[in-house]
């Protein structure tokens, strides 16, 4: 019976591809961070980016908080996106809601956030076609 003798140990070219990988360029953590690294301006250009998306797409509409409610909070979350070789083809920020702030029984049912998969709306587009519905 052969026992491996690598149990348990990762192989050394991922050891390697691992090194390669996370010296070339730590990614922010925070807000401060991505304006003071080397990367600044790619990481400026990725939050451009998604804010733009997110005014596109009207992702939230400005208004004022009821009396007694606090705002959840955001943050930025930062990602240097690569190829197989590891090399960098982009960065992406995102903004983020801070949802651990909420309180359950008190803010925490009021999310909402609705998503649907293509093939639910294919789905409920065919039945509607079968039953003669009108689509608006």
């Amino acid at each position: 019976m052969a026992f491996r003798v690598n149990k348990g140990k990762p192989l050394k070219r991922l050891i390697e591809a691992a090194n390669q990988v996370t010296n070339e360029l730590q990614e922010p953590r925070n807000y401060q961070e991505a304006l003071t690294s080397a990367e600044s301006e790619e990481w400026i250009k990725a939050m451009n980016v998604e804010m733009q998306s997110l005014n596109k797409n009207k992702t939230w509409t400005l208004t004022t908080l009821p009396e007694g409610k606090t705002a959840i909070g955001s943050k930025w979350v930062y990602k240097a996106k690569r190829d197989e070789t590891g090399n960098i083809t982009r960065f992406q920020a995102r903004l983020v809601a801070q949802g651990y702030s909420q309180k359950y029984g008190h803010d925490y049912d009021e999310v909402f956030a609705p998503v649907m998969k293509p093939v639910t709306i294919r789905t409920l587009l065919t039945i509607a076609g079968q039953s003669e519905m009108k689509v608006i």
